[in-house]
């Protein structure tokens, strides 16, 4: 990811955020990750740093600075009720909209996540 000074920087951290608490976002995470339970994932230093994230262009990255801005103080659900979690659901559509994949692709990830049982707490 290229990093600026000043906003466009700014844009660029809160649209990465936003694409980390998306489905794709969490998906890539876990993928990873240490194999361990999806509920309690290890990250290491490395694994993070090296965490798949989209190249956007500036004005990506400003489209999804400006939802994370209108979402900045809600509060997202628990994974397992993330397939009815308004707020995922709006981060999925953004996220869906912005990369060019099909918004029923990431619904239907979404709700093959929450069903996931580690996710689920069995």
């Amino acid at each position: 990811m290229r990093l600026t000074n000043g906003e466009q920087k700014e844009a660029r951290e809160k649209a990465t955020c936003l694409y980390l608490n998306s489905t794709l976002g969490v998906t890539s995470a876990v993928a990873c990750a240490a194999p361990n339970i999806l509920s309690r994932v290890n990250f290491s230093l490395d694994t993070i740093r090296n965490l798949p994230v989209p190249v956007l262009t500036d004005e990506q990255a400003n489209t999804l600075a400006g939802v994370f801005d209108a979402h900045a103080e809600a509060e997202l659900s628990t994974l397992a009720d993330a397939a009815v979690d308004p707020v995922r659901i709006v981060l999925d559509e953004a996220v869906a909209e912005t990369l060019g994949v099909p918004p029923d692709t990431i619904a239907q990830a979404r709700s093959e996540l929450c069903r996931e049982p580690s996710v689920q707490g069995r």
